[in-house]
């Protein structure tokens, strides 16, 4: 996130408990995770995490300006993670594996189930761009355009470098026996990529950094200067115990009662929320600045800024004339967007052609649903905390917990895929789908899912948004389609039959797949 390395500097300057403790809230669910799939052990994921954390209170001051703060704690957990596997007894590893192999044999394992342990092996091989790119969609469940900003390049780049990502995942896992499909991967990946870490873990690094910072303090020259609030006073005393030999947890639960946690816990949450809301707010604000600054330079006679700020606002009323000729291209979601979305959108359209203008309407559709997903899952959450996790039975149960005016429209847009408690939602799966039929344009929209968490997904597109065939989906589907065919005509041969796309559209449900194997079978009639 943007303000990362800002609050390691208010910390390495200033000591600031809030900043750091807000990093640690922020970043302990995806550090304990990778640390249990390797250590494969909660207990000792948790001192991995604790000494990560430590690392990074050294380093504070140290990291270049550029660095991805998650990438750094991937790299550092992996590191940490192998360093206390080496110190364990062969024997108790053997023993430690052979009893999850057992385990693993008492049942079909699936193919997450397989692929997780050598899931951080393979995060290694990707290159630091690549990695950054998968962690920043999947573990830190940012969208493809925020991705984008983070890589600086543009949404469509996002998407295809994290799709070759996850291709060079799934061919890792491939070559060492475990089959599993890209969507599949990217599903798990979200899923699991960073999963809630243990109560109280996040207090208890940030007390335990803490403490190990007041120990150095004690022992430098600037102990004389150093200045006892009653906080720092409470660390002394844990400090003085650690050193004594009385274990972290004992230390913890001598000086701090469970009250004390939780409030301790409600009011770190409050500021991160509070930190959330003034990102927001900045951005806001730094969009209007960059707004203001085109427009002052096109007042000015600037050219360039002149002639691009014209260039925009023209494709941007071209763009409305297409949508007032084509009033079907347009979503309830559409009344989120602002004129920045809409510039955004024609950025790199052809809008000479319909076609052209189908594409550039797909990105503003993507757009509004980008506003529209955030306001979902808070009223989703806010429901689930309400009503004891039971998930509602209609999205218009949901219309209450809105912060803003809701219609039944813009709801009977999604579905729900489950029912009951929210815990009972299988792996990989999502709670609130995007229907397949309120896709407006099946050649070039996504379908929108959501989960509880907080998670969404613009599931892998049968086609691109450069009209090109997705052909990794395509082969999936194709596969899938060739058998069921073969299975219909027994007596024809695989070897022999030389199969066109058209020739599996019956085998074919989803609309979205059928569009894509007509475009294929185009392509092909026009030797493409």
């Amino acid at each position: 996130m943007s303000d990362d390395l800002h609050l390691l500097r208010q910390y390495a300057q200033e000591g600031s408990q809030v900043a750091f403790s807000t990093l640690v809230g922020r970043y302990v669910n995806l550090v304990y995770t990778a640390a249990r799939r390797q250590v494969r052990s909660p207990q000792l994921a948790e001192e991995v995490a604790q000494s990560v954390f430590l690392d990074l209170s050294r380093q504070a001051g140290k990291l270049a300006p550029d660095t991805h703060l998650a990438n750094w704690l991937f790299t550092v957990t992996r590191r940490t993670s192998i360093d206390f596997i080496r110190r364990e007894s062969r024997r108790q590893a053997r023993e430690h594996t052979a009893s999850e192999i057992a385990i693993m044999n008492q049942s079909s394992p699936s193919a997450w189930a397989l692929a997780e342990p050598l899931l951080d092996e393979a995060m290694d091989t990707l290159d630091d761009t690549d990695r950054q790119a998968v962690l920043l969609r999947y573990f830190e469940h940012q969208s493809l355009r925020e991705v984008g900003a983070a890589l600086g390049t543009s949404e469509d780049a996002a998407q295809k470098r994290v799709s070759r990502a996850v291709e060079q995942l799934r061919e890792f896992f491939t070559k060492r026996g475990v089959i599993v499909s890209a969507a599949s991967l990217a599903a798990d990946l979200t899923a699991h990529g960073a999963e809630a870490a243990p109560a109280g873990l996040a207090l208890s690094i940030t007390t335990a950094t803490f403490a190990a910072g007041t120990v150095a303090i004690l022992s430098s020259t600037a102990a004389s200067t150093l200045t006892m609030t009653l906080l720092q006073k409470s660390l002394l005393v844990l400090s003085i115990l650690a050193v004594a030999g009385t274990g972290l947890y004992e230390a913890r639960a001598v000086s701090l009662q469970s009250s004390q946690i939780q409030q301790f816990q409600q009011d770190s949450q409050h500021l991160a929320d509070e930190n959330r809301q003034l990102r927001l707010q900045r951005d806001d604000a730094q969009k209007q600045l960059d707004q203001s600054a085109k427009l002052a330079d096109a007042k000015t006679g600037n050219p360039a800024t002149t002639n691009a700020l014209g260039d925009w606002v023209a494709s941007v009323k071209i763009l409305k004339d297409w949508l007032a000729k084509m009033p079907d291209k347009a979503i309830p979601e559409f009344q989120f967007l602002t004129e920045e979305d809409w510039l955004e959108a024609v950025k790199g359209s052809d809008l000479s052609t319909e076609d052209g203008a189908r594409q550039a309407l797909s990105k503003l559709r993507n757009l509004a649903k980008d506003k529209f997903t955030p306001l979902l899952q808070a009223a989703l959450n806010k429901y689930l905390t309400d009503h004891d996790n039971q998930l509602p039975t209609a999205l218009t149960d949901l219309k209450p917990d809105f912060d803003v005016e809701i219609s039944d429209t813009m709801l009977d847009r999604y579905t729900m895929n489950y029912a009951g408690n929210a815990n009972s939602i299988p792996d990989g799966k999502y709670a609130i789908q995007e229907k397949p039929g309120a896709r407006v344009d099946l050649s070039y929209d996504s379908q929108l899912s959501i989960s509880p968490m907080g998670t969404t997904l613009n599931q892998t597109n049968a086609v691109f948004m450069d009209g090109s065939a997705n052909m990794n989906h395509i082969a999936d589907v194709a596969l899938q389609a060739t058998r069921a065919y073969f299975k219909d005509h027994p007596n024809l041969s695989p070897k022999t039959t030389d199969l066109e796309p058209a020739d599996l559209l019956p085998y074919v449900q989803d609309p979205a797949d059928i569009a894509a194997l007509k475009k294929l079978q185009d392509q092909v009639n026009q030797g493409q």
